[in-house]
């Protein structure tokens, strides 16, 4: 009796309401696997995270689990960016890094080789007063004037200007020397001619090498160049120059003429023509002039050079009542016309025009040419 309540007990514990039709056996635990189709989608969407992941949730899921295995195109831009720093140089970012030491900023390579100006140091009341000792006192070993040498006595200043750039160039002028600058200092030296004085005006700046600054003769720091002039004398001066070259030419009071039987207006005229036409020079002028003259020991001296700075004219005034031609040489020099003794006086234009002769300078007379009496018509013998 008790065995058959038991055995229908167990048969009810196996079959659920509904499904008597269905007499399935299932298996113990099966509820856990197999669920109602409601249940069963509830159940996969609560399960299936561990196995099967819906598109929304896969994309989760790449977006935290692909740090490690997937970079994401924005993501990896954005690693290049951060980590790009290390391995590749951006441009834009490159510009506007910081050199460590403080705010200067990096420059190419190119700027390595350029020379920065110096920054001048703030000097304090004793450098200041012991670099004005030190100007003043290289100022005054400087002469105020001084003495050329004896090979230039017979040179005018205008000669060696263009050769006086630098302490040894002026010292070779000079028989009391320039003193040498301390090292720290240099000199700019440069220099002026005074032909008319016969002077040399050597002009001394001073500087530190390091500074563009320039001193004055006080010592004081300037913007400018102050030159200490020294004053040469012992030069050749212009009236000197121009008395000398008149003596060269031969002192005589008649050269006499190869050309007896030629008149001095056509001599005259022939030299005037040639010397307009033909330009000649002043070796070809005197060629000329030598020709008309006998004796040799009257005739120019050929290589008569003209002092440097000066124009040397010739003028020839024929005298057919003399039968001679005065051959004028007249130095010329800024507009002024030097006469045979060296003095000077203002160029007038008349004296410019051709077939004019210059009233200062040296006559040079060569005689000897027929006269007007002798060139005249012949006279007629009286009949018989």
């Amino acid at each position: 009796m008790i065995g058959g309540i038991a055995s229908a007990c167990s048969t009810a514990r196996n079959v659920s309401p509904g499904n008597q039709g269905s007499t399935e056996t299932v298996p113990s635990g099966s509820n856990n696997n197999q669920n109602k189709p409601e249940t069963n989608n509830k159940q996969s969407e609560s399960e299936g995270s561990n196995n099967q992941n819906k598109p929304e949730q896969n994309n989760k899921q790449s977006e935290s689990e692909g740090s490690n295995n997937q970079t994401k195109p924005e993501a990896n831009n954005k690693q290049n960016e951060s980590e790009g720093n290390n391995n590749q140089t951006n441009p834009e970012e490159n510009n506007k890094q910081v050199d460590p030491e403080g705010d200067k900023q990096t420059k190419p390579d190119g700027n390595n080789n350029e020379v920065q100006p110096k920054e001048t140091n703030k000097q304090s009341e004793a450098e200041i007063k012991k670099e004005k000792e030190t100007v003043i006192g290289i100022f005054n070993k400087i002469p105020v004037t001084a003495i050329t040498t004896q090979k230039n006595k017979n040179v005018l200043p205008s000669d060696v200007t263009d050769n006086i750039g630098n302490l040894n160039k002026a010292n070779e002028q000079l028989k009391n020397k320039i003193p040498d600058v301390p090292n720290e200092f240099e000199y700019l030296i440069s220099a002026e001619g005074n032909d008319d004085k016969g002077i040399l005006n050597i002009k001394i700046g001073l500087r530190k090498k390091d500074s563009a600054d320039f001193f004055d003769l006080q010592g004081n720091r300037s913007t400018t160049q102050v030159n200490k002039v020294v004053l040469v004398s012992g030069y050749q001066n212009n009236k000197q120059a121009a008395l000398s070259f008149y003596k060269k030419i031969t002192d005589n009071s008649s050269a006499k003429t190869v050309n007896t039987n030629k008149n001095a207006m056509e001599i005259g005229e022939k030299f005037r023509e040639i010397k307009h036409k033909s330009s000649l020079s002043i070796s070809e002028q005197i060629k000329f002039i030598n020709d008309q003259i006998k004796e040799n020991k009257q005739k120019l001296p050929s290589s008569l050079t003209v002092p440097k700075g000066f124009v040397l004219k010739i003028s020839a005034s024929p005298n057919v009542t003399k039968g001679k031609v005065v051959f004028k040489f007249s130095l010329l020099k800024n507009e002024k016309i030097y006469d045979k003794d060296g003095s000077s006086r203002e160029l007038e234009a008349v004296f410019e025009k051709p077939g004019v002769s210059y009233m200062s300078g040296k006559d040079f007379d060569i005689v000897g040419y027929t006269t007007t009496e002798s060139a005249g018509p012949t006279k007629t013998k009286p009949r018989r």
